[in-house]
């Protein structure tokens, strides 16, 4: 099988050493062909280059990965970002279903990661690159929109069109408007995680809700919420008075 061929771009030299060894030891589909530390140079060289995937850094001097990847976004490749925590590009990442590596990384989600890429089509990868700069340019602004993990790649929904979340054990059940579902490809707390938290609770283990569509209230104990698509949500008593006052706020 071919391998995929892959580039490394990150200031420090160190974190370019420990994952050149990790995909060597690892990940043997991907073959590093080139390495930089300075990212203006990485630009000049990688279209000659034609790589199928860039491991960029976040956060490097000069310009960062997120501007490098701007500027190669028509090139056919997948995209893989790394980086120490840092808020505004986490969520970025999650709203647009978009791969990440935290440092220090860790080997099963980098396997994991190369895993998830054979199955994205190149056209699913330029739609979520389009939707990822595009979301960073109004950083400021509510999301519209999240990315659904799909096995054939990330599905973009309208969040307004969100009626509920419900686990699924490693994964979740997102129910939209008109009654229709989707399988996502990640636990609920990955969407606790990643929702606005005034615009979706947590009502229950189980269960996130849209407060927007929510249609009544059963108040036998425990309390019910029903939702505009007629089913009935449990809340757990704990949650009662935090939801009844996140209700009281909208």
């Amino acid at each position: 099988m071919e391998k995929i061929k892959a580039v490394i771009v990150d200031d420090e030299q160190s974190s370019v050493d420990v994952l050149r060894i990790k995909l060597e030891k690892f990940c043997p589909e991907v073959e590093v062909i080139a390495a930089f530390t300075q990212p203006l140079e990485a630009l000049k060289q990688i279209r000659q280059l034609n790589p199928g995937l860039i491991f960029i850094d976040v956060e490097m001097p000069l310009m960062d990965g997120l501007s490098v990847v701007e500027q190669i976004a028509d090139l056919p490749l997948h995209v893989v970002f790394v980086t120490a925590y840092n808020h505004f590009a986490l969520r970025a990442f999650r709203y647009n279903a978009f791969d990440y590596l935290l440092k220090p990384i860790n080997t099963d989600e980098l396997q994991a990661t190369i895993k998830r890429l054979n199955l994205i089509s190149m056209e699913k990868e330029k739609e979520r690159m389009r939707y990822l700069l595009h979301f960073i340019k109004s950083p400021d602004g509510p999301a519209q929109y999240i990315a659904l993990p799909l096995p054939g790649g990330p599905e973009y929904v309208v969040l307004n069109e969100l009626i509920r979340l419900e686990s699924a054990n490693d994964f979740t059940k997102v129910v939209l408007k008109e009654k229709t579902y989707m399988i996502a490809e990640k636990s609920l707390r990955y969407f606790e995680e990643t929702l606005d938290s005034t615009e979706f609770f947590r009502v229950h283990p189980a269960h996130i809700v849209n407060l927007q569509h929510i249609s009544g209230l059963n108040h036998s104990e425990p309390l019910g919420l029903l939702m505009n698509d007629g089913i009935e949500v449990p809340v757990s008593p704990r949650k009662k008075q935090e939801l009844l006052a996140a209700m009281n706020r909208k």
